[in-house]
């Protein structure tokens, strides 16, 4: 397994040959709509280039379904797994192309080989945004997307030891500070704790929150509990791309337009 933060709430998993990703941002997109909200990530265009095999949607804010970043993994796809709640599922359907679509709301679960998928609750703006818990490698992970602290949120996940989860500490639109996070980490049995979504709209750096296995990202590096992504032999190669996670000179946002030419239509609103 290894997992790279991307910047804000977006995550890719690479294991067995599958690239999931999550919430992925790698646009400005926000900043049109709040001027206020300046992107501070730069944006690391060889992450546009990769194609998911799974890509999740856990609520309908544009910084975690980012149709500007969408449209780069949609243009010519094939064979995507796209899951979304109520709020999400409808616009991405509208992809087309020879994908599959699948209302994700809390409680649904959908398994992909030796990996499996589960939406649980979250409590935000969006009244039907999830989290997902997610089985890989004989190990499971919870992503929170954005949620504040609740105990319905807890009640939801999986009574079971968790390698590691990714708990949101901005402190701002509905989602939990890094105390709160805190405190709900602490009610998970975890290996790992990782806090997220804060740095590109704001100066936090993830200090804030504790626990003994707190780890602090950084944008597009490997997170160091990792390992290597897996090659398992009943487990079809889903893509003949080159690991790119592993590079460490990657392309920014400068360059972006190089690949936008084959992107589809669809609008942030």
């Amino acid at each position: 397994m290894k997992i790279i933060w991307l910047g804000q709430a977006g995550l890719l998993f690479e294991t067995g040959h599958r690239r999931i990703i999550i919430d992925p941002y790698l646009s400005n997109n926000v900043q049109s709509y709040e001027p206020n909200k300046k992107r501070r990530v730069p944006i690391e265009v060889r992450y546009l280039r990769i194609r998911p095999d799974v890509i999740i949607c856990t609520n309908d804010r544009l910084d975690h379904m980012d149709v500007e970043t969408l449209n780069y993994y949609m243009a010519d796809a094939a064979g995507v797994l796209v899951l979304g709640p109520d709020s999400c599922i409808q616009r991405l359907r509208l992809y087309g192309g020879n994908n599959t679509y699948v209302r994700f709301n809390p409680g649904t679960e959908w398994t992909l080989g030796k990996l499996r998928l589960r939406a649980v609750c979250a409590e935000t703006t969006d009244p039907h945004a999830i989290g997902v818990v997610m089985d890989a490698e004989n190990k499971r992970y919870y992503v929170a997307g954005d949620t504040l602290y609740n105990d319905r949120v807890l009640d939801s996940l999986p009574d079971a030891d968790y390698e590691a989860v990714f708990l949101p500490i901005g402190g701002y639109d509905d989602k939990m500070n890094a105390a709160d996070a805190t405190r709900m980490a602490a009610r998970i049995r975890t290996r790992y704790a990782v806090p997220y979504g804060f740095g590109m709209f704001d100066t936090l750096n993830g200090t804030g929150f504790h626990h003994p296995g707190a780890v602090i990202p950084r944008p597009y590096k490997p997170l160091p509990f990792c390992r290597k992504a897996a090659v398992s032999p009943d487990e079809p190669d889903a893509s003949d791309e080159p690991d790119i996670s592993d590079e460490t000179d990657g392309e920014t946002a400068e360059s972006a337009e190089a690949v936008q030419a084959s992107a589809p239509a669809l609008q942030s609103r």
